[in-house]
């Protein structure tokens, strides 16, 4: 050990020094060791020649040396004591912090400045301070990112602290609250519960947990579930703790519950729809604390038109401006045409707003509307109007029970649709009913037998008179089809079913064989009825056995007459020529002409009634030959041109032949018919042409007059038998244009006219070349 000063007399004990459990030295003004203690040596196991001078850093933690040597030689300017914290070296090599204090050695005047040390380990206090540290460092950051806000107050309510989560929940950071009161954050309406709670911890309460509303930075009013704990010192109380958490969620979830309950219960039972919508806007307004809402829907007799139907809040009726809106007009109106939503916390910048001055005036601050839609149809709009900001949760609640209400108005829609459709169905059950009775009344008190067949021509159906007019039973028919009753040879093919199907009705004569074998001359009218379960024909048949005899005997009359008439007008007519061969004077002759054309006349009706009785019969015949039927016309126009001075008569052919294969005689008589009635009924002076032309394949024949003309309700009627026009007084029996139809038909050609009023007539008859073998 080197001798020094504490060795030689200084006042310091040496023996005491060195039995002091901890290191000491002493050092000179530049910082060289010229003394350490026992325990230096046995602490650090450095030799006394190393501890002594500048050696002794060898013990002090390489990155502390810097650190001993810099507050060393501060302190050497100033001679103030110091304390200084660093890492020694123990003998078994391990480095401990130790809390070194350094001061000045009192010295004589004139006598080197000289510094005692000493050196006390606090390792394990420095480690235990720095666990702590780590763990308040890891409280702070659980603090900080916690979702809850931590707070401390002060006794008057000013913020002492708060964590980062403030800002994250309320938008406040905390240096804008810490030193300000609570009060200004609490909504003012809650003030009194916030210093409520207070009272309740000074008289007793360690703890207390209730739910505030605040306004967060933003405006938004934020419910917070709050738990604080006073804090006391000397049974006093200093400062209150607390931990804030957001139940808004939570809250504006149990209104989302209520006001869907709320909209499911005014949507159920069976009350009008108005008063359903009624307690849903009630409801939105009671429940989001709305200033107003509305409802209206498409108006079903009109489908471009809102109609309101419900409002609740400050607004209750349903008349006014906004009382029916067309869709695109409008904010609703707009909505509804775009099937989007609208909403705005800034209703006094919203385009969509057009009354600004009345939402300033009211305090309007959002405003929400929404499409009621189902599917892809638009049944109406809610809308609201709320003096407070919507945030996302109550939008949310918004739109789910517009869902709600969309789906209880198309509920009620399908309702009421369907109890339509059930009283139209009660009615038609019961006109069905009117109207099977009035079917089978008709059906079986008809004179006429009516069949009803399906398409595979069984028989469906039959009233009394078929079963009378078969002599078959109801059971019976319905096990036959129609060719089981029809003769043989007369039942229909398929292809005359195909050609029914086409026109839709047939009309014809048919014989039908009864039960008993007998036949049964019928004429049947068949329509084709298209009933829900398909196709079916309707036959009206009538008996015609009595008219078949009635029609034989007209015929065997008729024919019996024109035999008996051609006898005298054989004997006039030949005692007529012999009369004017005989007697030459102009009386006489006179006289028999006008006999003998009455007598040419008869035989024309005589032949004309034979040749109905042939066609009628089935025994027409033609004899066919080549004929040219211009020079057939101008025979004819030739006769035509003797009988009258009253009338010019054209005629115009083309200059080649037309030659076809017809009957000369028939073909006459048809020009003769048709000439005939020109020259009847065209006035005097009048022109009748007669043209012959080549036309399509076919020659064709025209007869054109400047006469009265005939309406055209009357054309369709001229080739029937025994009509007449009564525009004039001409005379005859209404057969020549009936038998000129039928000569031609006979020819396999075709006849028709065109005739107005006033306008004359044109009769056209067009002949295939080749004729017809036989009528």
């Amino acid at each position: 050990m080197v001798k020094s000063d504490v060795q030689t007399g200084t006042g310091w004990n040496p023996e005491l020094v060195n039995a002091i459990q901890q290191p000491i030295w002493t050092t000179h003004p530049d910082g060289t060791v010229d003394y350490a203690n026992s325990f230096w040596h046995a602490y650090t196991d450095l030799e006394e020649d190393i501890s002594l001078g500048a050696g002794c850093t060898a013990a002090v933690h390489p990155d502390d040396v810097t650190a001993v040597q810099g507050q060393w030689r501060m302190a050497a300017d100033t001679l103030e004591p110091y304390e200084i914290e660093f890492r020694l070296r123990r003998a078994d090599g391990v480095y401990r912090w130790h809390l070194a204090r350094v001061a000045p050695i009192p010295v004589r005047d004139g006598e080197e400045s000289r510094w005692v040390a000493s050196a006390i380990d606090i390792d394990d206090r420095r480690r235990t301070e720095e666990a702590l540290r780590e763990i308040e460092s890891r409280y702070r950051d659980v603090i900080d990112h916690a979702d809850d806000i931590f707070y401390t107050l002060a006794m008057d309510g000013t913020v002492m602290a708060v964590n980062a989560a403030v800002e994250r929940v309320l938008g406040y950071r905390p240096d804008e609250l810490i030193g300000q009161s609570i009060d200004a954050v609490i909504v003012p309406d809650q003030v009194d519960v916030s210093h409520s709670m207070l009272d309740l911890k000074l008289h007793g309460a360690d703890r207390s947990t209730y739910e505030l509303d605040v306004v967060a930075r933003d405006g938004r009013r934020v419910a917070l579930d709050i738990n604080t704990r006073l804090v006391t010192a000397h049974n006093r109380p200093t400062v209150i703790h607390g931990i804030a958490r957001d139940v808004s969620v939570r809250r504006e979830r149990g209104k989302q519950v209520e006001l869907s309950a709320a909209v499911g219960a005014a949507l159920i039972g069976r009350r009008p729809l108005a008063e359903q919508l009624k307690q849903c806007v009630q409801a939105v307004v009671d429940h989001i604390d709305a200033a107003f809402a509305r409802i209206w829907i498409v108006d079903e007799a009109e489908l471009d038109v809102l109609v309101l139907r419900a409002s609740a809040g400050m607004y209750r009726h349903l008349d006014g401006h906004h009382g029916r809106i067309r869709i695109g007009e409008y904010k609703i109106g707009r909505i509804a045409a775009d099937r989007r939503p609208h909403v705005s916390n800034s209703v006094e910048t919203d385009p969509e707003v057009s009354d600004k001055e009345w939402a300033r005036r009211e305090g309007m601050v959002s405003f929400a509307g929404y499409p009621l839609v189902a599917g892809e149809r638009l049944l109406g709009v809610m809308g609201l109007f709320a003096r407070h900001p919507l945030d996302r949760t109550t939008l949310s609640i918004l739109s789910s029970i517009v869902n709600a209400i969309s789906v209880g108005i198309d509920r009620d829609r399908a309702d009421r649709a369907q109890r339509l459709l059930l009283e139209q169905e009660t009615k038609s059950r019961k006109w069905a009913q009117v109207a099977e009775v009035r079917y089978r009344t008709l059906f079986e008190g008809v004179a006429d037998a009516i069949f009803v067949t399906g398409s595979d021509r069984k028989f469906r159906d039959a009233n009394a008179a078929a079963m009378a007019l078969l002599g078959y039973s109801r059971d019976e028919l319905l096990q036959l089809y129609a060719g089981d009753i029809v003769a043989e040879d007369q039942d229909w093919s398929d292809d005359d079913l195909a050609q029914l199907r086409g026109i839709d009705n047939w009309q014809g004569a048919l014989t039908l064989r009864r039960k008993d074998g007998s036949i049964v001359p019928v004429e049947a009218r068949v329509t084709l009825v298209e009933l829900p379960d398909g196709l079916v024909y309707l036959a009206a048949v009538r008996d015609t056995t009595e008219q078949k005899n009635l029609e034989r005997l007209r015929r065997d009359f008729m024919a019996m007459v024109t035999h008996d008439l051609r006898t005298p007008l054989t004997a006039i007519k030949g005692w007529s020529q012999m009369l004017r061969r005989r007697h030459e004077d102009q009386r006489t002759q006179r006289t028999t002409e006008k006999v003998l054309a009455q007598v040419d006349q008869m035989e024309r009706l005589i032949n004309d009634l034979a040749d109905l009785l042939r066609d009628e019969a089935g025994e027409l015949r033609l004899r066919l030959e080549p004929v040219d039927l211009a020079e057939a016309a101008r025979r004819q126009v030739a006769f035509a041109r003797e009988q009258t001075d009253r009338q010019e008569v054209w005629l115009e052919t083309p200059v080649a032949p037309v030659v076809g294969v017809w009957d000369r005689r028939r073909v006459e008589q048809i020009f003769q018919n048709l000439l005939t009635n020109a020259l009847k009924y065209s006035p005097d002076g009048g022109d009748v042409i007669v043209r012959v032309d080549v036309v399509d394949d076919e020659a064709r024949l025209m007869v054109i007059d400047q006469g009265v003309g005939i309406s055209p309700d009357s054309v369709p009627l001229l080739f029937k038998r025994f009509y007449r026009a009564d525009a004039t007084g001409a005379g005859g029996l209404g057969l020549g244009l009936h038998i000129s139809e039928m000569l031609v038909r006979a020819h396999g050609g075709r006849i028709w006219a065109s005739s107005n009023l006033g306008e004359g007539s044109t009769f056209t008859v067009a002949l295939p070349f080749g004729g017809q073998d036989e009528a």
